[in-house]
């Protein structure tokens, strides 16, 4: 059984847009008379764009995944996330993609991205990676793609 380890700069960074959307909130609830309209849509586009991460990277990139003999365990957000479990003999494979000096690994089923490992978020990337290739079939390397990555970050 193999288990994600979480790599504590991806939480240091969650908890810091975090932190960073909290100030925003107070900022503007507490303030916003006071704000000039830079300051307001400064503070505003600050929010949204922790809130765009929240939703997007550390949804979709930051899963803890447990490898067993026959199924593998998916929670998002560090492992406080839903938990969604899948058979082996269910799931297609997996592919690898590489984004400077980020790694992925997604796991496919029917043809679609279900679960994701990345190098910045786990600290035992490469023992998950290894783990995978002993049990599922590995597609090969997935090219970049600005458009695709953003479609599916984006979806629900």
């Amino acid at each position: 059984m193999v288990k994600s380890k979480i790599a504590w700069l991806g939480v240091f960074c969650f908890a810091a847009f975090i932190f960073l959307m909290a100030i925003c909130i107070l900022v503007l609830t507490e303030q916003f008379e006071v704000l000039d309209g830079f300051s307001l849509f400064g503070m505003t586009g600050c929010f949204l764009f922790c809130l765009y991460f929240l939703l997007t990277e550390f949804r979709k990139r930051a899963d803890v995944i447990l490898l067993s003999e026959a199924q593998i365990e998916r929670r998002r957000y560090y492992g406080i996330g839903r938990r969604e479990k899948f058979d082996l003999n269910e799931v297609d494979g997996f592919t690898e993609m590489d984004y400077y000096s980020k790694k992925y690994l997604h796991l496919i089923q029917n043809g679609k991205r279900v679960a994701c490992c990345s190098n910045f978020h786990m600290r035992n990337y490469d023992e998950v990676k290894n783990a995978m290739r002993d049990k599922l079939l590995f597609f090969g390397q997935e090219p970049y793609s600005l458009k695709a990555e953003v479609a599916y970050l984006l979806k629900l």
